[in-house]
């Protein structure tokens, strides 16, 4: 299956909008708020295809991400969220996509996915980085217990196996990649080039709101 673009996106909020006003959620629908940063009325969407085990994944967070930040989060003009794309060809890539995932369930997700891009020098190279990484997002909040649990039962396979279907259905085979909207970006994008991007779907967005009267 193929998915528009602008359907990944509001594909991320379909669990979570059917739980608004409840209080309580599936692990799933936990996770997927968790993954969610930016103001609910902003008016475009930033998609982030990751890889936590990805070297220009890690420069994009520390290099790119603080500008995007500055400019488009914290002044409300666009909602951002994250879909991992572990490398197929890396085991800890995949556990680190599962413990991210996991700890999400504990309304955990930025601060050990930053934590784990960060320390990603000590671990991706290890053959089994699962305890490395527990410890990694419990020192940013993440219950060691409910993320152990959750890699065990596997209750989140499908939730991850998602997100790849979902990623590659746009047209992302290998992370990074990025989605505004309905623009793909594959690979490596640099601040001015996301930027650009952002900019145009505002404008584009402006448009759309002014011919329909609103």
């Amino acid at each position: 299956m193929r998915f528009s673009p602008r359907l990944l996106a509001v594909a991320l909020l379909v669990l979570t909008t059917a739980a608004e006003g409840q209080t309580d959620r599936t692990p799933a629908q936990i996770a997927d708020r968790a993954r969610i940063q930016g103001a609910d009325n902003a008016p475009v969407w930033l998609v982030i295809v990751g890889d936590l085990a990805g070297k220009e994944d890690r420069a994009f967070r520390y290099e790119v991400w603080p500008v995007i930040d500055s400019l488009f989060v914290q002044t409300g003009k666009i909602r951002v969220a994250w879909v991992n794309l572990p490398d197929d060809t890396s085991k800890a890539s995949r556990i680190a996509a599962e413990v991210a995932v996991c700890a999400s369930t504990d309304r955990k997700f930025w601060a050990p996915h930053d934590i784990i891009l960060w320390e990603q020098a000590r671990w991706r190279h290890s053959p089994d980085p699962t305890e490395q990484l527990i410890m990694l997002a419990a020192q940013k909040g993440a219950r060691s217990s409910i993320v152990r649990d959750c890699l065990q039962s596997q209750r989140m396979k499908r939730f991850l196996e998602n997100d790849i279907a979902r990623a590659r259905g746009a047209g992302i085979r290998r992370a990074p990649g990025f989605i505004i909207d309905n623009v793909v970006l594959t690979g490596a994008a640099t601040a001015d080039a996301l930027r650009t991007a952002i900019e145009r779907a505002l404008a584009k967005q402006g448009s759309t709101a002014r011919k329909s009267g609103r």
